[in-house]
């Protein structure tokens, strides 16, 4: 038997035992009378969401642990849904800080306090408060992640190769928080934002004055309108920004690679938002519920405008093509946003916030742009830039 295939065969047994072991947790907690539909639940099993910090193979044993739990336990879908989404988002946010044993239970706490008010008040009809309902959340998953969890995570890091991916207890692999998000990758990570978000609004005072087109076609008149579809085009922004951190960690060069595409990317925008206005004609959300409601808040902060490239493509593109080039990144994470970025571009046409034709033009200009900064070497400004500052410091 080949390594590769024991080690694949070891990963799987570790994903079906976590999930075995929450469904088996969870029945316990509902024959209890800890969980179901109360307001504050204590899931004992939600003490097994720190184990991504020991082994990536958590992460899939708890999407499963926690889907099948919610099935067996009698769920409603949006529950099943969003909670599965849920421990998806904390597991994989607590893997990628895995190198801080203190900060394991946060991302499962923070993910549940802020999705599961939401199933309580639309999926179950709860009528607190949205806060109140946070508040005995927040309480049950602190008790349960954030000391149970805990607990359980010191008794495991004292077998070393008991469940960590390596031979040795974590504790002993330390980085600090500056080695391992260096400045120049939080400066890089502003320059980011900022040229991103200057790009999208510094045009809208301009655009009443300029002659708007449409670019539809008889494809988008077939595609419905998909209120549900609108969590995917909230959750990429929650995507991008753990994509780019991550990203930019990777080494100087990459991120100053990145930020010179994303700086062409963002002038060839700017010149298709201004030379080329391209509008959409949103229908009339009236009916109420949990995704018409944001679908009406979706259309009330942002304006059909700026639509051709796709901004949302854009960046969900680049966050594809740029983990493929990182050997920091793990490759189903890689394999993770090719998914997620299909999902972004049905996302934005079911929702009607753009056409077609602004998927393709995103994709071009971004490969484009991408195969510049190759042929280029773009980074090599972002180095001048820091060599220059840095010899005006020294002088």
């Amino acid at each position: 038997m080949s390594k590769s295939y024991r080690h694949t065969i070891v990963y799987i047994t570790k994903a079906a035992a976590i999930a075995a072991l929450y469904v088996v947790l969870t029945e316990l907690s509902a024959q209890f009378g800890l969980s179901g539909t109360n307001v504050i639940q204590f899931r004992i099993s939600e003490a097994l969401t720190i184990l991504p910090f020991f082994t990536s193979a958590a992460i899939p044993g708890l999407v499963i642990g926690c889907f099948f739990s919610n099935l067996l336990t009698g769920a409603v879908v949006w529950d099943i849904v969003f909670g599965t989404l849920a421990t998806l988002i904390g597991a994989i946010l607590t893997y990628a800080l895995r190198r801080y044993k203190w900060l394991a239970p946060i991302p499962p706490i923070l993910a549940n306090t802020l999705i599961v008010p939401f199933v309580l008040r639309y999926a179950y009809g709860f009528a607190d408060a949205w806060w109140y309902l946070a508040l005995t959340v927040f309480v049950g998953e602190f008790v349960c992640c954030g000391i149970l969890g805990m607990l359980l995570l010191f008794a495991l890091n004292r077998q070393a190769g008991f469940l960590a991916d390596r031979q040795e207890p974590m504790q002993t692999e330390r980085c600090s928080f500056k080695e391992r998000f260096p400045r120049y990758m939080w400066v890089t990570f502003l320059y980011l934002v900022a040229i991103d978000l200057l790009t999208f609004y510094a045009t809208r005072p301009i655009l009443p004055y300029l002659p708007a087109h449409s670019l539809s076609t008889p494809l988008d008149e077939l595609i419905p309108l998909r209120p549900e579809w609108v969590t995917i085009y909230f959750l990429s922004f929650l995507s991008w920004l753990i994509t780019l951190i991550w990203m930019l960690a990777e080494s100087k060069q990459h991120a100053y690679r990145l930020a010179g595409v994303y700086t062409i990317i963002m002038i060839v925008c700017l010149i298709c938002f201004l030379g080329y206005p391209v509008t959409i004609r949103r229908p009339e959300i009236t009916e109420s519920g949990f995704f018409n409601d944001w679908m009406r808040f979706l259309y009330a902060v942002d304006s059909p405008t700026n639509l051709c490239p796709s901004l949302h493509v854009v960046i969900s593109y680049i966050c594809w093509r740029g983990v493929m080039g990182c050997k920091k990144i793990p490759k189903w994470y890689q394999w993770f946003n090719l998914f997620f970025l299909i999902l972004v571009c049905f996302s934005i046409l079911h929702v009607k916030q753009h056409f077609v034709a602004d998927i393709g033009a995103a994709v071009v200009v971004t490969e484009g742009a991408l195969q510049i900064g190759r042929v280029t070497r773009i980074e090599r400004i972002g180095f001048a830039i820091e060599n220059r500052l840095n010899r005006r410091k020294a002088a």
